[in-house]
């Protein structure tokens, strides 16, 4: 508890005053602050310069801290086992949504699908979305976005996983469910 106070008035002082932390034993701030806390009878803080055998053993022990012990690890009265299971402390991964590998006999089946959506995106693009526009549909959307749609078409059961996929709405409407 002792720590966690002298965190928080660490970052609490006014920094103008100060300045900067001490980090050296024999800065004279740093031995005229002890000094003051000796002189008022407060024990010694268990920060790195005051304890070090201490914080040792604090930054051994971190790997194993959880809410429950780390009282316990702070004060040094904290004994837990040598061989330690850390895989709860690690987030679970992922699993990665299943891509469908091609062969060269479906090039023609995926020219094919390449061509019609992409013709009918731009299509729609450049006659409902923006008829007098600069960008046209082809500078949105290509090839490489029609094969991705492909490739993971047995994932895109919403909107939201299409986005996923060609990396968000190339234009508003896109993505909407039809």
């Amino acid at each position: 508890m002792k720590i966690q106070l002298l965190i928080w008035c660490e970052f609490t002082i006014d920094q103008h005053r100060v300045g900067y932390v001490p980090l050296w034993e024999d800065d004279p701030n740093y031995i005229r602050e002890v000094q003051q806390q000796m002189d008022a009878g407060m024990p010694l803080c268990d920060c790195s310069n005051c304890n070090p055998a201490g914080s040792e053993s604090v930054m051994e022990a971190l790997s194993m801290a959880t809410k429950d012990n780390f009282d316990d690890i702070l004060q040094n009265t904290y004994t837990g086992p040598v061989n330690v299971d850390l895989t709860p402390k690690y987030p679970p991964r992922a699993n990665n949504p299943m891509k469908r590998k091609f062969t060269e006999d479906d090039k023609a089946e995926i020219e094919t699908f390449t061509k019609h959506l992409s013709n009918n995106l731009h299509n729609y693009y450049d006659t409902e979305i923006s008829p007098d526009g600069n960008l046209r549909g082809a500078d949105l959307f290509d090839a490489d976005d029609c094969v991705a749609i492909l490739s993971h078409m047995g994932n895109i059961v919403e909107p939201k996983y299409l986005k996923k996929i060609i990396g968000a709405e190339c234009f508003e409407g896109l993505a909407r469910p039809p």
